[in-house]
């Protein structure tokens, strides 16, 4: 699968590199030039700016964030927002505040693009040894988005919260993977 991803720091880059082992070509971006270089160094493919990356991945398109939340995360996702089109997915794994996530899933919801909540827990060692991931969408994204979640989790360790249109009513369910 190939995926464009934002925020090559401690985590995301360990995830970034994780997911390119895994056999997905990852398209990254970061404004950090120390952090490119490393993950070009890594085998992964960077690209100058979210523009760029949205152009090298084929629609519908799909970008993970690993941005702090607030503000970057903010930033990021109105650039994106500008940039896809319906039918994309945005997966913010920045552990946003869920307050601030229906918001902007409201926003992007208005152009046809999905926003994934994606918790990921386990720091910089669950970065590179796998993680626990707690994914929020609706069933038919997250059967999409399973091989990076796959890729990702510690053997087992995502579980889903899959959201009806209203974002009051949620189910969990365990992987069964």
């Amino acid at each position: 699968m190939k995926v464009g991803f934002i925020g090559l720091e401690k985590m995301g880059a360990a995830m970034a590199t994780r997911l390119k082992n895994a056999g997905h070509e990852v398209i990254a971006v970061d404004e950090n030039s120390h952090a490119r270089d490393k993950a070009t160094q890594q085998g992964i493919n960077v690209a100058a700016d979210c523009r760029s990356a949205a152009a090298m991945l084929p629609a519908p398109r799909t970008f993970w964030l690993m941005t702090p939340p607030g503000e970057a995360t903010e930033n990021a996702i109105a650039e994106l927002a500008a940039l896809l089109t319906s039918g994309d997915i945005v997966v913010d794994g920045g552990n946003s505040d869920f307050r601030d996530t229906l918001r902007r899933s409201a926003r992007l919801r208005e152009k046809g693009i999905t926003l994934v909540d994606a918790g990921v827990s386990g720091g910089t060692q669950g970065a590179r040894e796998g993680c626990g991931l707690l994914i929020g969408a609706a069933t038919p994204i997250v059967e999409c988005l399973a091989p990076l979640f796959d890729a990702l989790a510690a053997k087992g360790a995502w579980a889903t919260a899959a959201r009806d249109i209203l974002p009051k009513r949620c189910i969990t369910a365990s992987n069964t993977r």
